[in-house]
């Protein structure tokens, strides 16, 4: 029992669980633009299934479960950068002309229509799978 409570493993379990809360929200945000755009469920499908491999990793917690977490997290990571790119990349011309121009920037068009850094909550998840991955791995725990 005291194994099963151990931090590195409930972290496991909270960033699951944040996996899945964080599909739901995007799921309820996306909702209007899914059927036009099918690129807009890679979010929520990735969000689902890191939903369930993390509380597979929780239960199983080995050597197995410990290298399917940093894969699991590594693409967090991708998805998160992918989210970023496909949010602002209508905003890169406005900020380089801004920059290199004219040198204003017009914040109420950079912060309409979609959300500036909500894709970057999967890479605080990774960020945080990682730091488990990193400070407490559990892979040694089994040899020994």
């Amino acid at each position: 029992m005291k194994s099963f409570l151990k931090l590195n493993r409930l972290l496991v379990l909270f960033i699951s669980m944040g996996y899945m809360v964080l599909a739901m929200d995007i799921y309820a945000e996306h909702f209007n633009g899914l059927s036009v755009k099918s690129i807009m469920w890679i979010p929520i499908v990735f969000g689902s299934v890191a939903s369930i491999l993390g509380i597979l990793v929780f239960i199983l917690f080995n050597k197995v479960s410990y290298y399917l977490f940093i894969v699991l997290m590594f693409l967090s990571s991708v998805v998160g950068l992918l989210g970023l790119y496909f949010h602002n990349k209508w905003r890169y011309p406005m900020v380089l002309e801004a920059l290199f121009h004219s040198g204003i920037i017009d914040f109420s068009v950079l912060s309409s229509f979609t959300p500036i850094f909500a894709p970057s909550a999967f890479l605080a998840m990774a960020g945080l799978g990682f730091l488990v991955i990193c400070f407490e791995p559990w892979y040694k725990e089994e040899s020994g």
